[in-house]
């Protein structure tokens, strides 16, 4: 497994001067972002294939170890909510034990979850009692909304290849 962190995520873990690793294989490679919003601070991380994705709240997250740690819990509950325990299985166990950590290479990964940023504050601004404003809520409502890195496909449609 592959961890692109972008900048802010690197900064956030004091993690300096990660080696690039090239882009070979997007099925590996899992894209970590973070942002702020209604004061609360989250993560996103986003399978790079696919785009499907997760978001999780920050809070309680004190070493590299207990993120790495929610990454795959956070995945695993997503997953088998939407009925993809196989893809867990085949997508990230095999690969979580092994956890290479390097930065960003691929603009258009970021974009698209750049969008999904703004979709999710979008939602928490406009009605912050929502469902939807759960991360749980959140990763539901971008993992079916369309993005043209994909053809116009969604997150959702695309995983269903690892059932």
């Amino acid at each position: 497994m592959i961890l692109r962190l972008t900048k802010k995520v690197q900064d956030n873990f004091k993690l300096k001067n990660l080696q690039p690793i090239p882009e070979n294989n997007l099925e590996k490679e899992w894209y970590v972002h973070t942002f702020t919003a209604g004061r609360l601070k989250y993560y996103l991380v986003t399978h790079a294939e696919t785009l499907f994705s997760v978001f999780f709240r920050g809070a309680g997250i004190r070493s590299e170890g207990e993120f790495l740690d929610r990454i795959i819990q956070e995945f695993k509950r997503q997953l088998e909510d939407e009925s993809f325990s196989a893809a867990f299985s085949k997508l990230v166990v095999p690969q979580a034990q092994e956890i290479k950590i390097t930065s960003t290479v691929n603009r258009r990964i970021i974009g698209s979850m750049q969008d999904m940023i703004q979709m999710s504050k979008f939602i928490i601004n406009d009605d912050p009692s929502s469902e939807n404003t759960s991360p749980f809520g959140m990763s539901k409502f971008v993992n079916r909304t369309p993005f043209s890195f994909l053809g116009m496909d969604d997150p959702k449609t695309r995983m269903e290849k690892y059932k």
